[in-house]
């Protein structure tokens, strides 16, 4: 009985042992079901050959992997097949981590949306801004966004040079309707559920006849309440 329960400990020892291989946990199984009375003996043996293929968790390059993995999982522009060939490469040469860590941040950089940089701010803003300025007409508008599009570090001047054209060409904004018209040529243009070509024809008709400017808001509206997502 004795045997019995060694044995019994021993298998289930030898099965959880994480560094051995296939052949070797089987290897010790067999001895074990052959000798019981040597139980014990085998587990020290098994226990020894584990230990000694023990990944080195304390030496340097293991440190270098565990973080190159880390850092390589969470590189928001590799795709899928990029970041599994670091890892798998990783896997087959530790020794190799800082190198391939290096590798792996040079891609990501180079595939990075060029979002960041100052100019492509300035033109998004500068993009927006003339998209909403109400007095261009579609040439003018059409004819700066394609500047902005030609050389995005003029964004700043751009957008000062249509504004002053927008301004230029403002009805005269002292009179009642105007300020009516104003606003809601504002409030048309944020409108979120109205298509374009309903809101074209809505400034179309605020430009058309500015003294209805608050029944042309009104019914711009009601079309965009009606046509709001359920």
């Amino acid at each position: 009985a004795q045997h019995d329960e060694a044995q019994q400990n021993a298998f289930y020892q030898v099965l959880n042992m994480p560094n051995l291989n296939a052949d070797q946990r089987n290897g010790f199984i067999q001895s074990l079901k052959d000798d019981p009375s040597q139980s014990a003996n085998v587990l020290g043996e098994a226990k020894k050959l584990n230990e000694s293929q023990a990944p080195k968790a304390d030496n340097n390059f293991n440190k270098e992997q565990q973080n190159a993995f880390y850092e390589i999982l969470n590189m928001p522009n590799l795709n899928e097949e990029q970041r599994n060939g670091f890892i798998q490469s990783l896997k087959d040469d530790p020794s190799q981590s800082a190198n391939l860590l290096s590798e792996a941040k040079k891609l990501n950089e180079s595939q990075a949306p060029k979002a960041d940089n100052k100019f492509n701010k300035e033109q998004q803003n500068a993009f927006y801004e003339i998209l909403h300025l109400p007095n261009l007409n579609e040439e003018q508008r059409n004819g700066f966004i394609q500047s902005l599009k030609d050389d995005p570090s003029q964004s700043a001047n751009l957008l000062a040079e249509a504004k002053k054209l927008n301004d230029a060409q403002a009805p005269k904004a002292d009179n009642k309707f105007n300020k009516e018209q104003q606003n809601a040529f504002y409030e048309i243009l944020h409108l979120p559920n109205l298509t374009e070509e309903q809101r074209n024809g809505f400034i179309q008709s605020l430009k058309d006849d500015p003294s209805v400017s608050k029944e042309i808001l009104a019914e711009a509206k009601k079309l965009n309440d009606a046509q709001a997502p359920k």
